[in-house]
């Protein structure tokens, strides 16, 4: 273990850039409904910073840390704002301008229902469907029974229930931090999926890190890490971090859960691009790949830049704890998309409206569950009222 003055910097450190990162993420909600957005995100920063170091750095009452703890009080918490989730989702998707995530997901999901191609699928002015086929099938229960806008709600409850596996302190941070943020309010209401990829992928890489390693185990999260990696084309590389933190823990593993994860991900994208062509469609995942390069030669030297300052960096402390697979997903993710952010911003002549600001904090679950996990190790906020 660290010595505390060490964990405690490390833990000021990694709370100091996620209220940098979920300030900017309220940016753009705070300036879609007020006056004088930036002064007002610095209020909201200034606010998060209180309680949130208060939370994990204060001594809190035993009650206090019951509530924190308990899977009832995240049922009962996410389980409203699910509710609140579908009243919003049920109105808004009849809008003829509604925004696209939802349907993105249930409209190509419905296709496959039927047996038809899921990329012959068109969207309200005619915008690209990112999600991947893997990604669709595991979203068909959601689909079919026509409840997506539960799929943020699900996924923070599932990342909250494998991080509480070693302590339920971790998994009920993980969800203050989460419902903290009104990105993420606001991606959830509308069933965006970006939070839900990064909070599932912080549960696979704590899973990775924490189970048997027996061949099954492997073999079946494999399975689904395969699935997960075609959420969109690019995941496919963060998967790469696990196989390297799984090498720290188990060589043989390793090897096995990312040759099952690469072929799992290459067949779904092949069978369903081969679909896709056979119907006289294109096959529009692909259209992130243009989407990634639409600043020319600058933005995507300055992404393989950054891409691989990230790695060097990661890997200095990756090791055979998950925890550090976590955060080394989040920096690495965050150094490929956050220049797509960036561009975007620019593009948009530096209005805080911008669409791009998702693409710098979407993986901002993965930093917010590395806190978690650390708020659980070290007892952050965690002594009693003696």
């Amino acid at each position: 273990m660290e010595p505390l003055l060490a964990s405690n910097r490390r833990n000021i450190l990694l709370m100091a850039t996620f209220i940098a990162f979920a300030s900017l993420g309220a940016l753009q909600i705070i300036a879609a409904h007020l006056a004088h957005p930036v002064l007002w995100t610095l209020d909201y920063g200034t606010i998060l910073a209180g309680v949130s170091f208060a939370l994990l750095f204060h001594p809190l009452p035993m009650f206090v840390r019951s509530l924190i703890a308990s899977p009832w009080v995240w049922v009962l918490v996410v389980g409203a704002m699910m509710a609140a989730d579908m009243k919003h989702y049920a109105r808004v998707v009849k809008d003829p301008h509604v925004m696209t995530t939802g349907p993105a997901l249930t409209e190509p999901g419905m296709a496959i229902l039927h047996g038809r191609d899921p990329y012959g699928v068109r969207l309200p002015g005619d915008a690209p469907i990112s999600p991947g086929p893997g990604w669709l099938l595991l979203l068909l229960p959601l689909t079919a029974g026509h409840v997506i806008a539960l799929v943020d709600g699900l996924a923070l409850l599932f990342a909250a229930a494998v991080l509480g596996r070693a302590s339920r302190m971790a998994g009920g941070v993980l969800i203050v931090l989460s419902l903290l943020q009104p990105m993420f309010q606001s991606e959830a209401a509308n069933a965006q999926d970006l939070f839900v990829i990064s909070l599932v992928l912080a549960a696979l890489c704590w899973l990775l890190g924490t189970v048997q390693l027996t061949r099954a185990n492997v073999l079946l999260l494999g399975a689904v890490s395969g699935f997960v990696a075609t959420s969109r084309l690019p995941m496919i590389l963060f998967f790469a971090v696990l196989v390297a933190g799984l090498w720290k823990r188990s060589r043989a593993g390793a090897v096995i859960y990312g040759a099952v994860t690469l072929a799992v991900c290459m067949a779904l994208h092949t069978g369903f691009a081969l679909w896709t062509e056979a119907s006289g469609h294109w096959y529009q995942p692909l259209h992130v790949l243009g989407r990634a390069d639409g600043g020319g030669a600058v933005e995507p030297i300055m992404a393989t830049v950054l891409l691989l300052a990230a790695a060097v960096i990661a890997a200095r402390f990756l090791n055979a704890n998950p925890a550090s697979w976590i955060l080394a997903c989040w920096l690495t993710m965050t150094a490929l998309f956050a220049p797509i952010g960036v561009r975007e911003l620019i593009a948009a002549h530096y209005s805080w409206l911008w669409e791009g600001d998702n693409y710098i904090v979407f993986p901002l679950p993965l930093l917010a569950a590395a806190i978690a996990v650390r708020a659980g190790r070290y007892g952050i906020g965690q002594q009693t009222d003696s």
